[in-house]
């Protein structure tokens, strides 16, 4: 007989799980076809102990389960006050323990499951550990539905509450759309293929992405009342074969960036940066400094930054303010840059697998914003708005993502999700409003809008799971895959 610990803040629940083993401390078991019971006791919170936490997690009731080949094999319910409960007749071999920890308006405040071996003739001492020095931001998460599918993502929000980004449609198409709170999602159609995204939106609700044509796939500019306009690529003799192309972003002045590119044959693929306005077409702005680039964002000052790679594929960041003169402005910097905003301030991640960080200059170095559990190993951060507010995701290597909003007073704080396992902010605006995708209680991903409802902080909890061995257990009980947050 061993413990298994939960402890969610200051509650402990304690596992005793009667594993069919034979221990010279406990009562023998014989073996049978079934692992025994297992008993879990809870210690809530004292008042003290809740009075210790300005906005303490008030869990009210603990719910864990077990399943065996996706069938439930048991569960038990513990509300407070209650200290015991107990499943009977545990499986031996795979099955899958779940753990919920619920507040009193029974919403999960923190869950997590994986799979375990139960092995009759091993004695297993598992604990489940809630952390709770995250943080989480007050606001309304909303779903924006989709253009009939079961998928949708959002990818950037004007000043006005705009938002566009691309959908399933009813016939499992892709498909551009634009967002308004009094006409919800409108399909923005395409330059004649199957498939469109969009990217970006200005301040005046001029849409930039790229579309399937007939026969390739361009970059297309839109506005309300006009059709898609193609905004074309740059061929030029020593790329003949650039008949792709890519908007990235664009500004409220109508200067938009993104790239052209193609399979150049013994040159491979390339990519060239553009510039583009209505009035002045497509320009070739190059590489940039390397073999390919990638722009990615574009200021209302003109400043264009984007990441570049050099011809044995190592990345880096640049910022770039065009003068006229060829190669005149041009910045590189380490790290991987998504936007800017018209501080010339700048958000990516210290590497292609880093730490969310900011730059206030390309000279200056990262500041980096860190994650939001002390489980997260890797962050991005994906745009800035011009009150300095940041908006990316946090992330184990091999867990779900939480999609945060950083600031200078408050750090970082979770913005939630629409029910599911994960969600990913790609966009924030000057009201502090921001979209992006999550996982919704079915399972589908779907594009949101997040919308502040003040600020304070508070616990943003989530559980470790972790297995220890009695000596001379043979063979040993085991986890099979890692546990995962919800």
């Amino acid at each position: 007989m061993r413990n298994i610990v939960l402890m969610v803040g200051v509650l402990v629940a304690t596992f005793t799980v009667l594993t069919g083993c034979s221990d010279s401390n406990h009562q023998s078991l014989a073996p049978t076809s079934t692992g025994g019971n297992i008993t879990f006791h809870v210690e809530w919170p004292t008042t003290a102990q809740m009075a210790t936490r300005a906005l303490p997690v008030n869990a009210v009731k603990l719910v864990v389960s077990l399943t065996e080949n996706g069938q439930e094999k048991g569960s038990v319910t513990i509300n407070k006050p209650d200290t015991t409960g107990t499943i009977t007749s545990v499986p031996v071999g795979l099955a899958t323990v779940t753990a919920k920890a619920y507040d009193e308006n029974n919403a999960v405040i923190a869950s997590g499951s994986t799979d375990i071996t139960v092995i009759k003739q091993a004695t297993v001492v598992a604990k489940l550990t809630l952390i709770e020095n995250g943080s989480q931001a007050i606001g309304t998460m909303t779903a924006l539905g989709t253009l009939g599918g079961n998928y949708s993502v959002a990818t950037d929000i004007n000043d006005n509450g705009q938002v566009v980004g691309n959908s399933y449609t009813s016939d499992g198409k892709t498909h551009a759309f634009l967002w308004t709170a009094s006409k919800g999602m409108q399909d923005l159609g395409t330059l004649g293929g199957d498939s469109s995204s969009a990217t970006a939106i200005n301040n005046n609700g001029q849409v930039v992405g790229n579309s399937a044509t007939t026969t390739t796939n361009h970059a297309f500019s839109w506005k309300s009342g006009s059709q898609m306009q193609d905004v074309g690529t740059i061929i030029d003799s020593q790329y003949p074969n650039n008949n792709y192309s890519c908007a990235a972003a664009i500004n409220d002045n109508g200067q938009v960036v993104g790239y052209s590119y193609g399979d150049n044959g013994g040159s491979g693929w390339y990519q060239k940066a553009f510039l583009w306005t209505s009035s002045s077409g497509i320009q070739d702005i190059g590489a940039l400094g390397g073999s390919s680039t990638y722009p990615s964002g574009i200021n209302n000052l003109g400043k264009i930054i984007g990441n570049v790679a050099d011809n044995n594929n190592y990345w880096s960041a640049y910022l770039w303010t065009p003068s006229g003169v060829p190669g005149a402005g041009l910045q590189s910097f380490s790290g991987v840059v998504n936007s800017i905003n018209d501080n010339g301030q700048m958000v990516g991640q210290t590497g292609r697998y880093g730490l969310a960080c900011l730059w206030t200059s390309a000279g200056a170095a990262p500041q980096e914003l860190g994650t939001l559990f002390p489980r997260d190993v890797c962050s991005q951060a994906l745009a800035i708005n011009n009150i300095g507010q940041v908006v990316g995701s946090s992330n184990t290597y091999s867990g779900p993502a939480q999609a945060f909003i950083w600031t200078a007073g408050n750090g970082m704080q979770s913005l939630g999700t629409l029910g599911g396992q994960w969600s990913c902010a790609n966009g924030v605006n000057n009201i502090g409003q921001v979209i992006g995708q999550a996982q919704n209680s079915a399972g589908f991903s779907v594009a949101f809008l997040w919308t502040p409802g003040g600020s304070r902080s508070v616990n943003a909890p989530h559980i470790t799971f972790t297995m220890e061995y009695p000596e001379g257990s043979f063979p040993m009980p085991k986890i099979t895959q890692p546990w995962t947050n919800r």
